[in-house]
C-alpha cells in the first residue's frame, strides 16, 4: 500500500477517535460513514460500526485503557486504507479538500503542530 495512503487514513482515524468523545461526533460519524460506506447501503451499517466503536472508546478512556483505544484507532485506519487504496473517488475526494484531508463537507482532518490529528468544523 501507497505509504501516503496509510499516512491519511491514520491521521484520519486519529481523528476519528478523538471526535468520539466530543460535539462534533455526530457530523464525523456521518462523514466518515458516507466515506467508508460509498453506497448508500452500506452507510447505515458503517453508522452502526461506528457507534461500537465510539462505545469502546468511551469504555477505553473511562479505564484508562490506551491500548483498546490505539485497537479502535488502528482499526478504522485499515478500513479506511482500504477504501483510499482500491477507490479511487475516495481518495479524490479525499484529497480535493486541501491541505488537511476533509471527510463530508463539515469535517476537516488534517494535521496539528505535534504531529497528531485535529477536528475543524467548517460551515
Amino acid at each position: 500500500m501507497d505509504p501516503a495512503i496509510a499516512s491519511l487514513a491514520a491521521t484520519a482515524a486519529a481523528a476519528l477517535v478523538g471526535a468520539m468523545t466530543t460535539d462534533a461526533w455526530g457530523r464525523a460519524k456521518q462523514g466518515f460513514a458516507r466515506l467508508v460506506g460509498r453506497q448508500p447501503e452500506h452507510a447505515d451499517s458503517v453508522e452502526a460500526e461506528l457507534e461500537q466503536a465510539r462505545e469502546a472508546v468511551l469504555t477505553a478512556r473511562a479505564q484508562g485503557d490506551a491500548e483498546a483505544e490505539r485497537v479502535v484507532r488502528e482499526e478504522w485506519a485499515a478500513r479506511l486504507a482500504v477504501v483510499l487504496d482500491v477507490d479511487t473517488a475516495a481518495r479524490t475526494e479525499a484529497a480535493a479538500y486541501g491541505p488537511g484531508v476533509q471527510i463530508g463537507s463539515q469535517i476537516n482532518i488534517g494535521p496539528s503542530q505535534t504531529g497528531s490529528g485535529n477536528i475543524q468544523i467548517v460551515g
